[in-house]
Parts: structure tokens; sequence; C-alpha cells
């Protein structure tokens, strides 16, 4: 994958037709590694072109974000899978009132696991996601043990028959408990069941 440029959002807004456009976001002082090699660009917001790819297959790139916090490194891991043509975002960024994705210290994972269909578009808390696939996994430690968050709100658009179809649903979400589930706009049906 080759460094097209840093900047802003709009750096780099299509993908080329033969081949991916990722966008990651990072703090400025980050450092970025794709599928284990170190990326020389700088800036919050990195894109990266992936030129030739194969139009059969989906191609998965390992995006790794190390930056110091207190004197330490601090790390994490995201994996996307890209399609010829295709962009996506992966973000390591802080958010005021964090969406699944973030992660802050001393606070008790939380995840929610999504089944929905493959080509559905997923809103947490308002906010698209950028994930694909027809298995989304968000993470959050914004919740400390006891606490919830109530009313968490998940929409999933899904296109049947050439029609747009909506299912939004009202979750609580509670520090250390996994949720796991589908949403399925063509079944009409959401369903939940606790993550093993």
């Amino acid at each position: 994958m080759a460094s097209a440029s840093a900047g802003g959002p709009s750096a780099a807004a299509a993908a080329p037709a033969d081949g991916a456009l990722l966008v990651v976001e990072v703090p400025e002082q980050a450092k970025v590694f794709i599928n284990g090699k170190e990326t020389t660009t700088t800036g919050t917001v990195r894109n990266f072109i992936s030129r030739g790819l194969t139009t059969d297959k989906k191609h998965t790139y390992v995006v790794r974000m190390v930056v110091e916090k207190e004197g330490k490194p601090t790390e994490k891991t995201k994996t996307v899978a890209l399609a010829v043509g295709q962009r996506e975002t992966v973000s390591f960024t802080a958010e005021a009132k964090p969406p699944l994705e973030e992660i802050k210290p001393a606070a008790t994972p939380t995840n929610l696991t999504l089944r929905v269909p493959a080509n559905a578009k997923v809103w947490l808390q308002g906010r698209l996601t950028t994930t694909a696939g027809t298995v989304r996994e968000f993470e959050t430690e914004s919740l400390r043990d006891g606490e919830s968050w109530d009313d968490y709100d998940i929409t999933v658009v899904s296109e049947i028959h050439g029609r747009p179809w909506t299912i939004t649903r009202r979750v609580t979400l509670t520090a250390g408990h996994d949720l796991d589930l589908t949403i399925d706009p063509a079944l009409q049906t959401a369903s939940s069941a606790p993550a093993p």
C-alpha cells in the first residue's frame, strides 16, 4: 500500500478505479504501520492508496497505531478489508462522548457484536460506522464497573428489492457485559443474545 497524502479529510476524496483508499485518523505524533510496515506520512489524517488490486476479492490490511501517552508507548490495532474502488476510514482519535471503538484507561471493556446484511450501513448513536461485512465488532472502555449506557441507539439500513429498509434498536450497554445482536431488515427482526 503506497502513501498518497496527508492532511484534511478532503486530501483524497475517492478511491482509484484500480485500487482502494484507506484513510487513517490518528493523533499528530502517532506512528502508523500497515501490514507490519511503518509508514512515513505525517499529520492527523493520513491517506494510503493501494493500486493494482484484483477485483474478485477483498484485500485485508492490518493497521497499527503507536503513540506515546505519559511517556509510555500505547498501541492499537484494527483490521480492514477493502475491495477495488472502495474507500474506508479507520479512526484512532478520541471524541467527547466516545463511540464504541474508543478506549479509555481504567475502565471495563464492553463489546458489541452486530450481525447484519453485508450491504448494510450501521449508525451507532447517530454516527455512521466505517466497518463492513456481516459481522461487525465494536468496543468501548468508557463505562466503568457498575455503569450502564441506557438507550444506546443502533440503526441498520439495508437495501431490499431496490428499497432501503431501516431497523432502529435501543439497547442498554452494561460495563463488562458483551452484547451480540442480529439485526436484519430483510427479516424485519432484531434479536439479541449475550456474547459467549
